[in-house]
C-alpha cells in the first residue's frame, strides 16, 4: 500500500516541459530520502562492509573500538557498583556503632539516674538507628538487583 502511495507521488511530479528547439519532452522530478540509523558503536553488516572497501582494515579497527568501549563500560559499571557497596557497608557499621553507643548510654542512664524515662528513649534511638539504617540498605540492595535484571533482559 505505501509502494503504490509512492508511485502516484512520482506520477503526480512528472511534468512536460519544452526545451529550446520546441519539442515536448517528459521529465520525471525524483527524490529520494535514504535515512539510515543504528544503535551502538557497530554499524549494520552493509555499511561495515563498505567500511571495508573504501579502507581496508577499517572492520576490525571498528571491532577493537567497539571492544575497548565496551570494557571501558564494564570497569566503570564494577567502580560505581564497588562503592555503592562500600558506602552501603560503611554506613551499615558506623550505625551498628552509633546504635551501640546509644543502647550502652541509655543502659547507664537507668542504672546510675532516676530518669529511666531518658534512658530508655537514648536506648529506643539506638536500636530505631539500626533498624533505619537497615531498611534504607535493603531498599538499596533491592534498586540494585532490579536494575540488574534489567539489563539483563532488556
Amino acid at each position: 500500500m505505501k509502494k503504490n502511495n509512492k508511485e502516484s507521488v512520482v506520477e503526480k511530479d512528472a511534468e512536460i516541459v519544452k526545451d529550446s528547439e520546441q519539442e515536448e519532452t517528459s521529465r520525471a522530478i525524483i527524490a529520494q530520502k535514504r535515512e539510515i540509523r543504528y544503535s551502538g558503536p557497530i554499524p549494520d553488516p552493509d555499511t561495515f562492509r563498505r567500511y571495508e572497501e573504501v579502507l581496508p582494515g577499517a572492520a576490525d579497527r571498528i571491532l577493537i573500538m567497539a571492544e575497548k568501549e565496551q570494557n571501558s563500560r564494564h570497569k566503570i559499571n564494577d567502580k560505581i557498583v564497588e562503592e555503592i557497596t562500600f558506602n552501603s557497608r560503611l554506613g551499615i557499621i558506623m550505625a551498628a556503632i552509633i546504635a551501640f553507643v546509644c543502647v550502652v548510654a541509655g543502659v547507664f542512664i537507668c542504672i546510675f539516674s532516676e530518669a529511666s524515662i531518658v534512658g530508655g528513649v537514648v536506648s529506643f534511638g539506638g536500636v530505631a538507628t539500626i533498624v533505619a539504617v537497615f531498611l534504607k540498605y535493603t531498599s538499596i540492595t533491592m534498586e540494585l538487583g532490579n536494575s540488574e535484571k534489567k539489563e539483563v533482559s532488556g
